[in-house]
């Protein structure tokens, strides 16, 4: 498993071997049982195959980013998948945002709409197909520092949180996930915003779903990373990622082209 560093500021990181953990350990076993279970359901072989062959390439990464442009390339082939910046914005703001880097790539959203945030999920979280993924949507952190000074979104003081992911592979969409950990804060009248990147995986097979923090394809899920000063709210069975925010404003652009139109 080979760690990520890039120097503390905006800075892509570079292709990496990565660290696939997948189903080759007993396969032979593991797909007689999937044989067996397809055909007392009903179901295709096809179907079955796809499911044994499923793997999911995990890439761990300690990356701080505090102004500028982070790019993420998720399946290590040169080509950046997932934009994160950190810009000044009019007077005293400061705003973190995510967005896809091509038109076929997005961010699973909090809403029907790019008027919305992205998510910020909690482990565990389905993402794949019949979920809203967007190019870009609304800042995922406000920090605003003038006389009316705000502190808002999804993505704000929280630890071990995930965007939820689809990128393009040959035209196929792939579903993963990205960990952060952001603070926002405003000192000596000026607002911050200082986030780390934590890891990011996706599945190798196209459309195939996966869960917010999941590592392999028996469903096996990252450890919390822990945060100095919670070990009380551990002891108590208070996961750190487990908090509840939401924010919303005002950037319109376009919906992902995997994302079918919504029927009412």
């Amino acid at each position: 498993m080979s760690s990520v560093r890039p120097e503390l500021k905006s800075r892509r990181i570079p292709p990496s071997e990565g660290t696939r953990v997948g189903s080759c350990e007993n396969l032979e076993s593991r797909l007689n049982a999937y044989v067996l279970a397809a055909a007392a359901a009903g179901a295709g072989l096809l179907a079955t195959a796809q499911s044994a062959a499923a793997e999911i390439v995990y890439t761990p990464a300690d990356t701080i980013l505090t102004n500028g442009i982070l790019r993420i390339d998720l399946n290590h082939d040169g080509i950046d998948d997932i934009g994160l910046g950190i810009f000044d914005y009019a007077f005293k703001m400061k705003l973190l945002r995510a967005r896809g880097l091509t038109p076929k790539n997005g961010i699973l959203g909090s809403g029907g709409g790019t008027s919305y945030p992205p998510a910020a999920l909690m482990e565990g979280y389905p993402i794949g197909p019949i979920k809203f993924f967007y190019q870009e949507e609304n800042a995922a952190v406000r920090v605003v520092a003038s006389h009316a000074s705000y502190i808002g979104g999804p993505f704000a003081n929280v630890h071990n949180r995930f965007l939820g992911i689809v990128f393009d592979i040959d035209n196929q969409p792939h579903y993963g996930w990205v960990r952060l950990s952001v603070k926002a804060y405003i000192n000596q009248h000026k607002p911050h915003i200082d986030l780390t990147l934590l890891g990011y995986a996706y599945e190798t097979v196209p459309g195939q779903s996966l869960r917010a923090g999941q590592i392999d394809s028996e469903v096996g899920m990252l450890e919390p990373i822990l945060q100095a000063g919670t070990l009380g709210m551990l002891a108590l069975g208070r996961p750190l990622w487990r908090r509840k925010e939401q924010d919303g404003a005002e950037l319109l652009v376009g919906r992902s082209a995997f994302q079918p139109a919504p029927t009412s």
